[in-house]
């Protein structure tokens, strides 16, 4: 039996040559197929060089060649000024999970983090001179493989006509996100105004906005002047609602068909100014719908730490500021908002947050105030009635609380969500959103006008303000 530790031997020499091979074999195959490069399309006006996008000096005169041309994981890089529509037909429509980057000088040394433009000046308009506006100013069906980005750029003049919808940006079956974007001057016939957003059914596609600016967007007949959302789930947060309008429900904001999916996360939002105008219209600045009598066809959203005011109906219906259908109330929820300040035609005897007499919507730590006795209240946890004291709310500026307001020190701190954009660059996702509409640190406490609890928080540690905004 003296031969056993030499089978043994010859086992172990024959597995490690195996072994050996094997790691030779997989190394030269992960160096003969390196992971592939991310190819930049840049883009500048009046592009000199050989205008092959290789880089600002040879930059692509024409924004829609680069959005023909692109492969998903590819970035398009825009330098300020206009972009018009090759063919205003269609305005600019992408075939391809890019991410696509304004606010460029055009310089050859800028990079994403080191732009030195701004997002105003890079406008992506869906008039070219001498023909209609384009239906839609960036559409995109079908792009979920992968989230198409879209970062600091302007985007107006879209005109979805007859039937259409989404003016500024109609994205169907796709995962999107948009970043310090302004959307604006933008109209559809039917829904969405600035942005139609229609998921794929049942479980929903994945909207995420963060910093951006919609304003004076309008839906002609229908829903949503802003932004419209179908199968939605995300987050949508320190973004503003501002002079939009819709002849249909929700002034700013509606959404639909959410039952089957994660919910959208509205957190640290503004709602002003905007208008449901049409007769029956409900939700001046935001309609929860149902597109059928079922909670899996209608809205599921959790709005937290938003403020609307100034948003106004053009019946005497409930809802000035906000309303829920029977199904989204079930499923809705505002938490640590302020509502305030908004009006119609019912004036003070119509209520700023309106829903079916049936169906109490969850609101909590709410100052849901209308600007005179006489609308119906809203009970639950920590809410109150009060006049929230901003320092000037027909300025969008004003919109910040004065040192005596009721709501400092008032909210829920339980019901901040987490930090999904990591907005203080701490690398920790899963705290809790640290920073206001402003950026401005939350948390700040107040003793001297303290109401004497701090919602659902620690006392004594956590303070939280209603709102967007916290009072440094």
């Amino acid at each position: 039996m003296s031969y056993a530790p030499s089978r043994v031997r010859l086992v172990s020499l024959v597995f490690i040559v195996l072994v050996s091979a094997t790691v030779l074999l997989v190394t030269r195959v992960a160096h003969s197929n390196p992971p592939p490069t991310i190819h930049i399309w840049h883009c500048k006006k009046n592009g000199g060089g050989n205008q092959d996008g290789s880089s600002f000096s040879n930059g692509l005169p024409d924004l829609t060649s680069a959005f023909a041309a692109a492969s998903t994981g590819d970035q398009i890089w825009i330098a300020q000024g206009t972009w018009e529509p090759t063919n205003p037909n269609t305005g600019f429509v992408l075939t391809a999970q890019v991410e696509i980057y304004g606010a460029f000088l055009g310089n050859d040394t800028e990079t994403v983090a080191t732009r030195g433009g701004v997002a105003a000046q890079t406008i992506i308009t869906g008039i070219k001179a001498g023909y209609s506006p384009a239906p839609h100013v960036i559409s995109m069906n079908n792009m979920a493989a992968a989230p198409v980005l879209i970062d600091s750029v302007l985007i107006r003049d879209g005109l979805a006509t007859g039937s259409l919808k989404g003016g500024g940006i109609y994205a169907t079956g796709s995962n999107l996100t948009l970043k310090n974007c302004i959307v604006t001057s933008n109209s559809a016939a039917l829904n969405g105004g600035g942005l139609c957003f229609e998921g794929s059914g049942p479980n929903g596609n994945n909207l995420e906005i963060l910093g951006c600016e919609f304003s004076s967007n309008a839906s002609g007949f229908a829903d949503g002047g802003s932004m419209f959302g179908s199968y939605v789930k995300g987050d949508v947060m320190n973004t503003i609602f501002r002079n939009s309008s819709a002849a249909g429900n929700g002034g700013a904001l509606a959404l639909w068909n959410g039952g089957y999916s994660l919910p959208l996360n509205v957190t640290d939002c503004i709602f002003w100014n905007n208008g449901a105008g049409g007769t029956g219209s409900l939700g001046g600045a935001v309609y929860l719908g149902e597109s059928q009598a079922n909670a899996a066809h209608a809205a599921n959203a959790i709005f937290t730490n938003c403020t609307m005011s100034d948003n106004s109906i053009g019946s005497s219906a409930a809802g000035q500021a906000i309303y829920f259908s029977q199904y989204a109330a079930s499923q809705c929820a505002l938490y640590n908002c302020i509502i305030a300040m908004n009006g119609g035609a019912g004036g003070a005897t119509s209520d700023p947050v309106g829903s079916p007499t049936s169906v109490l919507p969850t609101i909590q730590y709410t100052d849901c105030w209308a600007s005179s006795s006489g609308h119906a209240t809203h009970y639950g946890n920590g809410n109150i009635e009060l006049d929230p004291l901003f320092r000037d709310h027909t300025s969008l500026g004003g919109l910040t609380l004065k040192a005596t307001s009721h709501c400092i020190d008032a909210a829920d701190y339980d019901r901040v969500p987490s930090d999904p954009f990591d907005l203080d660059g701490d690398g920790n996702y899963t705290e809790k959103l640290p920073l206001d509409y402003l950026y401005q640190k939350r948390l700040v406490n107040r003793p001297e006008t303290d109401t004497g609890h701090t919602g659902g928080g620690v006392p004594g540690l956590t303070y939280l303000d209603m709102g967007a905004n916290e009072l440094p």
